[in-house]
């Protein structure tokens, strides 16, 4: 036989072909892997999974009415007369207003995480590209706000505008945008120094497309881990604020506001604040250990190119 006669080369089977995962199904698989080494940080998301749902569906966890009184039965301890985790000085079920109240903290925490987000990545972002001028004026303003404590502003906001959540953690939220701004503007600022960077500016790529193709996608690991401890430091400030009277305001409940209404009768009725109490710090230190996990398994991820 000859060379002309031989069989024509038959192309190998493209990767996708032989079951073999692409490049994004791989860095997704090797993510979790690495998150799934930290029992803590597997635990902290279970649970912070969990009070989302609730937060999203309270009525699937509680079909009581959070406000309906039973004056018969006030202060009924757990399991008492119908009430799970009892009830208050009104004979609201505390089972009821406390999942509500997980609906109203996380929905404010979240807020606030946005505004700062909001505020702080673009800020960041653009003051570690550019540098110069506009880097020390970010920079001088994110110092002045830090300086301030952020408790006392509010305070003063709602002092001028009158008690509301919203416009509470709304102020929580731009007060913690200097935070993020300074964890997206060291990242950038890292990222702007790597080879690639410089390569695509070389070939003429414009800033719009460096920025939001190359710099941003690559400087988001950090940002990423600070958005998660700082939704906890909302879930505080909202309890905070709740519990001072800037919050929610009766009869909505939150799980500030529950400490706040438990905390006169602890004494007497030390099972009130229990629940509430353990929720919030639950809530708090789910979010750390899912920011412990993300910060271990984003560490080391390949830049985006």
């Amino acid at each position: 036989m000859t060379m002309n006669d031989s069989p024509a080369a038959v192309p190998p089977p493209d990767a996708t072909d032989r079951g073999v995962p692409g490049k994004k199904e791989r860095e997704t698989t090797s993510f979790w892997r690495r998150y799934a080494r930290s029992t803590g940080s597997v635990v902290g998301l279970a649970i912070l999974l969990l009070l989302v749902v609730m937060s999203i569906f309270p009525e699937l966890f509680a079909s009581t009415d959070p406000n309906a009184q039973d004056i018969y039965h006030p202060f009924s301890g757990f399991g008492e007369n119908g009430h799970l985790l009892g009830s208050d000085q009104l004979g609201r079920d505390l089972y009821s207003r406390l999942v509500h109240g997980v609906h109203v903290t996380l929905g404010a925490a979240l807020l606030s995480l946005g505004v700062a987000l909001v505020i702080g990545v673009p800020t960041g972002l653009l003051a570690g590209y550019r540098q110069g001028r506009f880097d020390q004026i970010t920079n001088a303003v994110s110092d002045g706000m830090m300086s301030l404590p952020t408790i006392l502003a509010v305070v003063a906001v709602i002092a001028a505008l009158g008690p509301s959540l919203t416009i509470a953690m709304t102020t929580v939220g731009v007060f913690l945008a200097p935070r993020m701004f300074r964890v997206q503007r060291a990242s950038t600022i890292t990222v702007c120094h790597e080879t690639y960077i410089e390569a695509a500016r070389v070939v003429g790529c414009r800033t719009g497309r460096l920025l939001f193709r190359h710099v941003l996608p690559n400087s988001l690991s950090p940002t990423i881990v600070q958005a998660t401890l700082l939704f906890g430091a909302g879930v505080l400030a909202e309890s905070a604020l709740s519990f001072i009277g800037l919050g929610v305001q009766s009869p909505q409940s939150s799980l500030g506001s529950l400490i706040a209404d438990a905390a006169p009768l602890i004494s007497q009725y030390p099972f009130t604040i229990v629940a509430p109490g353990l929720v919030t710090s639950l809530c708090v230190l789910s979010v750390v250990l899912v920011g412990e996990g993300l910060k271990d398994s984003l560490g080391g991820r390949a830049p985006i190119t």
